[in-house]
Protein backbone atom coordinates (compact mmCIF):
# COMPACT_ATOMS: atom_id res chain seq x y z
CA UNK A 1 0.00 0.00 0.00
CA UNK A 2 2.75 2.68 0.90
CA UNK A 3 3.89 2.06 -2.77
CA UNK A 4 0.84 4.36 -3.80
CA UNK A 5 1.70 7.05 -0.94
CA UNK A 6 3.21 9.91 -2.42
CA UNK A 7 4.44 12.11 0.53
CA UNK A 8 6.50 15.61 -0.54
CA UNK A 9 6.79 19.29 0.09
CA UNK A 10 4.44 21.68 -2.05
CA UNK A 11 7.76 22.83 -3.31
CA UNK A 12 8.92 19.59 -4.37
CA UNK A 13 5.74 18.94 -6.44
CA UNK A 14 6.31 21.90 -8.29
CA UNK A 15 9.68 21.88 -8.67
CA UNK A 16 8.75 18.14 -10.21
CA UNK A 17 5.80 19.75 -12.43
CA UNK A 18 8.42 22.54 -13.81
CA UNK A 19 10.93 20.01 -14.53
CA UNK A 20 8.73 18.31 -17.02
CA UNK A 21 6.81 21.23 -18.64
CA UNK A 22 10.68 23.06 -19.08
CA UNK A 23 13.19 21.09 -18.83
CA UNK A 24 15.85 23.61 -20.13
CA UNK A 25 15.58 25.30 -17.17
CA UNK A 26 16.05 23.01 -14.26
CA UNK A 27 18.46 24.18 -12.17
CA UNK A 28 16.96 27.83 -11.81
CA UNK A 29 14.23 26.19 -9.89
CA UNK A 30 16.17 25.80 -6.62
CA UNK A 31 16.57 28.18 -3.47
CA UNK A 32 20.20 28.41 -3.84
CA UNK A 33 22.27 29.02 -6.85
CA UNK A 34 24.17 26.14 -8.70
CA UNK A 35 27.83 27.54 -8.37
CA UNK A 36 28.24 29.83 -5.32
CA UNK A 37 25.15 28.48 -3.25
CA UNK A 38 23.95 31.91 -2.59
CA UNK A 39 20.27 31.18 -0.77
CA UNK A 40 17.35 33.40 -2.18
CA UNK A 41 16.88 34.96 0.87
CA UNK A 42 20.83 36.41 0.62
CA UNK A 43 20.17 37.17 -2.98
CA UNK A 44 16.99 39.08 -2.30
CA UNK A 45 18.64 41.44 0.80
CA UNK A 46 21.40 42.22 -2.17
CA UNK A 47 18.31 43.77 -4.35
CA UNK A 48 16.36 45.04 -2.09
CA UNK A 49 19.44 47.20 -0.43
CA UNK A 50 20.60 47.63 -4.32
CA UNK A 51 24.15 46.27 -3.58
CA UNK A 52 26.47 45.28 -6.33
CA UNK A 53 24.90 48.68 -8.67
CA UNK A 54 22.12 47.26 -9.36
CA UNK A 55 19.45 49.70 -8.59
CA UNK A 56 16.22 47.99 -9.67
CA UNK A 57 14.65 48.15 -6.36
CA UNK A 58 14.88 51.96 -6.15
CA UNK A 59 10.95 52.18 -7.71
CA UNK A 60 10.76 50.76 -3.80
CA UNK A 61 12.06 53.73 -2.39
CA UNK A 62 8.76 55.86 -1.76
CA UNK A 63 6.83 53.06 -0.10
CA UNK A 64 10.04 51.83 1.78
CA UNK A 65 10.05 55.39 3.48
CA UNK A 66 6.55 55.44 3.98
CA UNK A 67 6.76 51.86 6.34
CA UNK A 68 9.84 53.04 8.50
CA UNK A 69 8.44 56.39 9.00
CA UNK A 70 5.57 54.27 10.53
CA UNK A 71 7.82 52.02 12.73
CA UNK A 72 7.41 49.13 10.63
CA UNK A 73 9.95 46.45 9.20
CA UNK A 74 9.65 47.77 5.53
CA UNK A 75 12.26 45.50 3.82
CA UNK A 76 10.01 42.40 5.37
CA UNK A 77 6.66 43.81 5.07
CA UNK A 78 7.26 44.32 1.49
CA UNK A 79 8.76 40.96 0.56
CA UNK A 80 5.26 39.38 2.22
CA UNK A 81 3.67 42.05 0.10
CA UNK A 82 5.07 40.00 -2.78
CA UNK A 83 4.35 36.43 -1.86
CA UNK A 84 0.50 38.28 -1.01
CA UNK A 85 0.70 39.37 -4.61
CA UNK A 86 1.82 36.19 -5.78
CA UNK A 87 -0.46 33.92 -4.07
CA UNK A 88 -3.86 35.23 -5.75
CA UNK A 89 -2.95 36.45 -8.67
CA UNK A 90 -1.57 34.45 -11.25
CA UNK A 91 1.27 37.01 -13.71
CA UNK A 92 -1.48 38.05 -16.08
CA UNK A 93 -3.49 39.05 -13.50
CA UNK A 94 -1.62 41.46 -11.30
CA UNK A 95 -3.46 44.80 -12.24
CA UNK A 96 -6.24 43.41 -10.34
CA UNK A 97 -4.05 44.27 -7.14
CA UNK A 98 -4.69 48.06 -8.01
CA UNK A 99 -8.32 47.57 -6.82
CA UNK A 100 -8.18 44.58 -5.06
CA UNK A 101 -9.23 44.43 -0.78
CA UNK A 102 -5.70 43.66 0.71
CA UNK A 103 -7.54 41.55 3.57
CA UNK A 104 -4.94 40.72 6.14
CA UNK A 105 -2.61 43.49 5.33
CA UNK A 106 -2.89 45.31 7.95
CA UNK A 107 -1.47 48.56 6.78
CA UNK A 108 -3.08 50.29 3.68
CA UNK A 109 -0.98 51.50 0.68
CA UNK A 110 -2.49 54.07 -2.00
CA UNK A 111 -2.96 52.78 -5.78
CA UNK A 112 0.21 54.90 -6.99
CA UNK A 113 2.26 52.82 -4.54
CA UNK A 114 0.51 49.67 -5.41
CA UNK A 115 2.01 50.25 -8.82
CA UNK A 116 5.53 50.39 -7.39
CA UNK A 117 5.22 47.42 -5.90
CA UNK A 118 4.35 45.79 -8.87
CA UNK A 119 6.96 47.27 -10.37
CA UNK A 120 9.07 46.59 -7.79
CA UNK A 121 8.23 42.49 -7.70
CA UNK A 122 8.92 42.59 -11.64
CA UNK A 123 12.22 43.29 -10.69
CA UNK A 124 12.70 41.10 -8.13
CA UNK A 125 11.43 38.37 -10.33
CA UNK A 126 13.86 39.43 -13.35
CA UNK A 127 16.72 39.38 -10.70
CA UNK A 128 15.99 35.30 -9.58
CA UNK A 129 15.34 34.56 -13.27
CA UNK A 130 19.08 36.17 -13.97
CA UNK A 131 20.94 34.68 -10.85
CA UNK A 132 19.14 31.10 -11.78
CA UNK A 133 17.11 30.94 -8.54
CA UNK A 134 13.96 30.27 -7.31
CA UNK A 135 12.14 31.17 -4.22
CA UNK A 136 8.60 29.00 -3.22
CA UNK A 137 6.32 31.12 -4.35
CA UNK A 138 8.32 32.19 -7.69
CA UNK A 139 7.65 28.50 -8.72
CA UNK A 140 4.16 28.43 -7.89
CA UNK A 141 3.41 31.41 -10.55
CA UNK A 142 5.74 29.60 -12.69
CA UNK A 143 4.04 26.42 -12.33
CA UNK A 144 0.19 28.69 -13.13
CA UNK A 145 1.79 29.35 -17.12
CA UNK A 146 1.65 25.76 -17.01
CA UNK A 147 -2.42 25.40 -16.06
CA UNK A 148 -3.80 24.60 -18.94
CA UNK A 149 -1.03 21.21 -18.89
CA UNK A 150 -1.93 19.79 -15.72
CA UNK A 151 -3.40 16.90 -15.71
CA UNK A 152 -4.21 14.67 -12.67
CA UNK A 153 -1.34 12.18 -11.26
CA UNK A 154 -2.72 11.63 -8.07
CA UNK A 155 -6.74 10.16 -7.28
CA UNK A 156 -6.59 11.73 -3.55
CA UNK A 157 -4.66 14.41 -2.12
CA UNK A 158 -4.62 15.54 1.80
CA UNK A 159 -2.68 18.73 2.52
CA UNK A 160 -1.41 19.76 6.09
CA UNK A 161 -1.31 23.15 7.31
CA UNK A 162 -3.91 24.01 4.78
CA UNK A 163 -3.81 27.59 6.27
CA UNK A 164 -0.39 28.49 4.39
CA UNK A 165 -1.59 27.51 1.28
CA UNK A 166 -2.54 30.63 -1.26
CA UNK A 167 -5.06 30.71 -4.00
CA UNK A 168 -2.81 30.06 -6.69
CA UNK A 169 -1.21 26.88 -4.88
CA UNK A 170 -4.64 25.42 -4.08
CA UNK A 171 -5.29 25.63 -7.85
CA UNK A 172 -2.20 23.64 -8.65
CA UNK A 173 -3.27 20.80 -5.68
CA UNK A 174 -6.64 20.69 -7.99
CA UNK A 175 -5.58 20.54 -11.29
CA UNK A 176 -3.05 17.89 -10.00
CA UNK A 177 -5.83 15.67 -8.27
CA UNK A 178 -8.83 13.54 -10.21
CA UNK A 179 -12.54 14.77 -9.69
CA UNK A 180 -14.20 12.52 -7.22
CA UNK A 181 -15.87 11.87 -3.98
CA UNK A 182 -13.39 13.08 -1.07
CA UNK A 183 -10.92 13.68 -3.54
CA UNK A 184 -8.88 16.60 -1.45
CA UNK A 185 -8.92 16.77 2.37
CA UNK A 186 -7.95 20.10 3.68
CA UNK A 187 -6.82 20.34 7.16
CA UNK A 188 -5.28 23.95 8.87
CA UNK A 189 -5.61 25.95 11.63
CA UNK A 190 -6.26 29.77 10.71
CA UNK A 191 -5.55 30.40 13.83
CA UNK A 192 -1.88 29.79 13.34
CA UNK A 193 -1.88 31.38 9.93
CA UNK A 194 2.01 32.66 9.49
CA UNK A 195 2.66 33.63 5.92
CA UNK A 196 1.39 36.42 3.72
CA UNK A 197 -1.04 34.83 1.52
CA UNK A 198 -4.55 35.61 -0.12
CA UNK A 199 -6.57 32.19 -0.30
CA UNK A 200 -9.95 31.84 -1.75
CA UNK A 201 -10.92 27.99 -1.97
CA UNK A 202 -13.60 28.71 -4.19
CA UNK A 203 -11.81 31.07 -7.17
CA UNK A 204 -8.93 27.59 -6.47
CA UNK A 205 -11.96 25.34 -7.86
CA UNK A 206 -12.22 23.59 -4.08
CA UNK A 207 -16.47 22.91 -3.20
CA UNK A 208 -15.95 22.95 0.69
CA UNK A 209 -19.69 24.05 1.29
CA UNK A 210 -21.32 21.98 3.89
CA UNK A 211 -18.50 19.63 3.87
CA UNK A 212 -16.22 21.28 6.20
CA UNK A 213 -15.86 20.54 9.61
CA UNK A 214 -14.44 22.45 12.83
CA UNK A 215 -12.40 20.93 15.60
CA UNK A 216 -13.54 22.89 18.61
CA UNK A 217 -11.52 20.38 20.90
CA UNK A 218 -7.99 21.03 21.34
CA UNK A 219 -6.33 17.84 20.24
CA UNK A 220 -2.55 18.93 20.89
CA UNK A 221 -2.90 18.53 24.17
CA UNK A 222 0.76 18.30 25.60
CA UNK A 223 -0.24 16.15 28.49
CA UNK A 224 -2.06 13.69 26.35
CA UNK A 225 1.07 13.56 24.21
CA UNK A 226 3.47 12.73 26.94
CA UNK A 227 1.11 10.05 28.02
CA UNK A 228 1.14 8.39 24.78
CA UNK A 229 4.72 9.00 24.26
Amino acid sequence: ISENIYVASFFEVCQEQLCKFDPDNEQKYNDETIVLNEHVDEIYREFYRCYLNNYDASCLKPIHNLLISNSIDAETYLRDEFDWIRSGLAITERDKNLQVQRTGRFYPIRNELRQSILNGLSAWETKMDAVGVSDYLALTNALTGYLHKLSPVYDFCIVDEAQDFGTTELQIIRGLTRNGENDIFLCGDVTQHILAKQQNIKDAGIMINGRSRLLDQNYRNSREILRCA
